[in-house]
């Protein structure tokens, strides 16, 4: 075969080129669309990551609060001091008709702190016919609450016994520790006197309190 019969007429030349086009064409829309595809993927991974490490931090957030520390602590037990103690029920005199009294008395339960201490005494009253009451009260500290307590406390503890005679007016008297081994009078503190038959001891509501003066 010559050189010339190996030529394309221009005809054929250009159908050829036509084809090469149309493959270029078609190669450069094959990879468009799979950098589409890859960018629509990446994207969705993005989103997905994103959302993520929001809900992560979100959550990490809400674990981490500090929850606030409890404040509240145990109450210490109040305690009677020890030389109140020991001179506890020491002096109980009474006269006719106090017996009963001072039996109530001394087995009055007090608040925390607090015992009858060094005792008890019951005189005959003015009018001839009752009986005047002290009860001497021993803490490490007397305020007049803690004495209106305590008076409290004992009056309801005489109306509750059925046999005790008639009881004009109770006074609690105030006595604290000055050592290790002895009590005296508290003479920083006043008695509480209360006019014992006025009043109803037996109702369940708080006195007032001026029942005590």
């Amino acid at each position: 075969m010559s050189v010339e019969a190996d030529k394309l007429t221009p005809d054929e030349h250009a159908d050829m080129r036509a084809d090469v086009l149309t493959g270029i064409d078609q190669i450069q829309h094959s990879r468009k669309r799979r950098a589409r595809a890859l960018a629509a993927s990446f994207a969705v991974v993005l989103v997905a990551g994103l959302t993520a490490g929001t809900a992560t931090l979100l959550a990490s957030r809400t674990v981490m609060v500090p929850q606030p520390a409890s404040s509240s602590a145990p109450t210490a037990a109040v305690e009677t001091p020890q030389p109140c103690l020991a001179y506890e029920g020491s002096n109980i005199e009474y006269a006719n008709g106090g017996a009963a009294i001072a039996e109530a008395i001394s087995n009055v339960t007090l608040p925390p702190g607090f015992v009858v201490s060094p005792g008890i005494t019951i005189t005959s009253a003015t009018d001839g016919t009752s009986v005047d009451a002290v009860a001497r009260v021993c803490g490490a500290s007397l305020s007049r609450a803690a004495m209106v307590d305590a008076g409290n406390a004992i009056a309801k503890q005489i109306s509750s016994q059925p046999a005790v005679g008639e009881l004009r007016i109770l006074t609690i008297e105030p006595w604290i520790p000055v050592s290790s081994e002895a009590i005296a009078r508290d003479e920083n503190t006043p008695d509480i006197q209360t006019r014992y038959s006025e009043y109803d001891w037996n109702t369940p509501e708080a006195l007032p309190d001026e029942a005590w003066r």
